[in-house]
């Protein structure tokens, strides 16, 4: 049952992602606002969507991730490079903004950032790609 209601989850969360993130608009010029859930599935939590794509220009007005976490336990949510550690209490939500400093800092040569759960090594975590 409650693989059930997980699989329903993420098929609702793709379906919303998949519509309301890419409008003609946002396509344009690349999203810079992006939502992010935890979730859990037999004591492994994971963050949906894995994966976030910033367009190089999109970079100028900064990155606003807004994290909540729909499990029973106190989950993190960690970007090493770009120096995020944030703990996020059961059905909080919290933003993050990576500001045109922040994500000028990173230089060139890397383009890709992994985020993850600081408090739990069973977590799946996710990248954040800086499209060149």
């Amino acid at each position: 049952m409650k693989s059930h209601v997980i699989a329903a989850l993420f098929g609702a969360v793709s379906l919303w992602l998949g519509t309301g993130t890419f409008s003609q608009a946002q396509e344009a010029k690349s999203p810079t606002q992006f939502t992010l859930g935890i979730l859990a599935e037999n004591h492994v939590s994971f963050v949906l969507p894995s994966a976030l794509i910033v367009d190089e220009r999109g970079r100028a007005s900064g990155v606003t991730l807004t994290v909540t976490n729909h499990t029973k336990k106190e989950q993190g949510f960690a970007i090493d490079k770009l120096h995020v550690k944030e703990v996020v209490k059961p059905g909080e939500t919290k933003t993050v903004k990576l500001t045109v400093t922040d994500l000028d800092g990173i230089g060139t040569d890397q383009s890709v950032f992994p985020y993850y759960n600081q408090l739990d090594k069973a977590h799946i975590g996710g990248l954040l790609y800086i499209k060149r």
